[in-house]
């Protein structure tokens, strides 16, 4: 929670950085914590994510990445956590750097991990032998650098990273600790190329930037309870994060004594005669979040069908312009509708017919609107401004 609400900032490398300064001090033992959960979290989102792209194997192979700094330890224990999850896996761990030189924290999550059975270490050009005798691995936790990073990567880095890239047969599901490696506030050209980046603790802006995008992959948070106290530091990004808390207010059962009036109306215009799907796909959503009543304003050709496949939606065929679309009639019962509706979902798959962006902004008219709520022309909607850019 932040400031009493569900929310997480999402901070630059530096100003995580100081933020996790702020929060931990100079006490290893809470940094060491930190590295357990955060190896612990990363760990389980793996397992629960590699199923999306295969079955788990009963005995994974596991290819850590690790750097001497704490983004190595929380690769190290991430390989852990799924080796207490598949006791039969076998572990490799490439160190971009010898053991000796690995901080503290670090040090301490090796020797935990080398201290179970199926694991084993490798330097970068023993990892190359046996990549090129065919060796394969399930997984590959990237952890070399972290929000630490500062480019250019170094040699052995940069022929790693390469060689991990280019061999997609031997080296399967791919996640990135953090960041992937090479990532940062300031980023290098070349980066870990991860299909599943897990942001630890903070998630940091370049996740975000998309420049960025082809090395990132898909995201996922990893919260470990930084942000308790409210955030009160500096921030380059107005954007934060949702946490699934922030549904604890539908988490409920309802009135017993309510009916299908008693939770919300909602009106669709969307869909024309090009994208049909559009609009019984807005639909079928607007139907699974449990509103009471749906009404759904539809080109007149399809509305009888329509309403065949989603009787229990309410589907009011509407005249067609020439291309198949919404025209000014729409509006007019759009008009007619919105007092009696608790909100108004306009647009998808309308085309880009001119003057289609203004019905968005004229079907809200009678309806609450945010302050500052803006139309897609960016002037202030149902404004004079917006009604001439937009119709």
């Amino acid at each position: 929670m932040s400031n009493g609400r569900p929310i997480h900032p999402i901070l630059t490398c530096a100003e995580a950085a100081a933020w996790e300064k702020t929060i931990l001090g100079a006490d290893p033992e809470a940094a060491w914590a930190a590295m357990v959960k955060a190896g612990a979290g990363v760990g389980a989102a793996i397992l629960r994510d590699y199923v999306q792209w295969r079955p788990l194997p009963r005995d994974p192979r596991v290819l850590v990445l690790a750097g001497p700094g704490h983004n190595g330890g929380d690769a190290i224990l991430a390989a852990r956590e799924i080796l207490r999850a598949r006791p039969r896996g076998k572990i490799m761990v490439v160190l971009l750097e010898p053991a000796e030189k690995l901080k503290s924290l670090t040090q301490r999550a090796w020797d935990e991990l080398a201290a179970c059975s199926g694991v084993e270490s490798a330097t970068p050009t023993q990892f190359y032998t046996f990549l090129n005798n065919g060796q394969t691995w399930d997984m590959c936790i990237g952890g070399l650098y972290g929000m630490s990073f500062r480019p250019p990567l170094s040699a052995i880095a940069r022929e790693l990273i390469q060689t991990v890239n280019n061999a997609p047969q031997a080296v399967g599901f791919r996640a990135a600790v953090d960041l992937p490696s090479g990532v940062g506030d300031t980023s290098d050209d070349l980066a870990f190329v991860a299909d599943f980046t897990y942001a630890t603790g903070i998630a940091k802006k370049p996740l975000l930037e998309p420049a960025n995008s082809r090395w990132v992959g898909r995201i996922r948070y990893i919260d470990l309870g930084f942000f308790e106290k409210p955030y009160e530091g500096p921030r380059a990004s107005a954007e934060d994060i949702l946490l699934a808390e922030i549904l604890n207010e539908q988490a409920h059962l309802r009135d017993a004594r309510g009916d299908k009036r008693s939770h919300g109306h909602l009106l669709v215009v969307s869909g024309s005669r090009s994208f049909p799907g559009a609009q019984m796909l807005n639909v079928m959503g607007a139907l699974r979040s449990g509103v009471g009543l749906v009404t759904a304003l539809t080109p007149m050709s399809h509305a009888p069908a329509f309403a065949a496949v989603r009787p229990e939606a309410m589907w009011r065929g509407c005249a067609e312009e020439s291309d198949g679309g919404h025209g000014t009639i729409t509006l007019g019962v759009v008009r007619e509708l919105a007092p009696r509706m608790t909100a108004v979902m306009v647009g998808s798959g309308m085309g880009a017919r001119p003057g289609y962006a203004g019905h968005a902004a004229h079907a809200r008219q009678g309806l609450p609107v945010a302050d500052g709520a803006r139309c897609r022309c960016a002037h202030a909607e149902g404004s004079a401004s917006c009604r001439r850019t937009c119709d």
